[in-house]
């Protein structure tokens, strides 16, 4: 057994870097594909849906792979699967991206 902040640091460290890997990832798509960095409405709703696959992977590959058989039944699927991961990761990244290219 590990105490809570060991468990928390551990936590924040994967999040990161599991995001930081899937943001460079996306966009090196984003910049691969025209018709997703065409407009700036087309990189948000791409980087949403970037988001949701994300959250797919994560509660329903990655989590039992690991043994977290716990982690999709534990967790609000609407509010820390659906709509954290598609709304407030996908979706700012998206609005991110578009500002620092420069896209309207």
């Amino acid at each position: 057994q590990v105490s809570l902040g060991v468990a928390a640091f551990t936590g924040v460290m994967v999040h990161m870097v599991y995001s930081i890997i899937s943001g460079a990832i996306f966009a090196l798509i984003i910049a691969a594909v025209r018709p997703f960095h065409s407009t700036k409405s087309a990189i948000i709703l791409t980087a949403s849906g970037l988001g949701l696959l994300m959250w797919l992977i994560n509660f329903y590959l990655i989590a039992p792979a690991l043994g977290w058989v716990w982690f999709p039944e534990e967790a609000s699927q609407f509010w820390q699967g659906f709509v954290a991961h598609t709304f407030f990761y996908g979706g700012v990244v998206g609005w991110y991206l578009a500002a620092k290219r420069g896209v309207r």
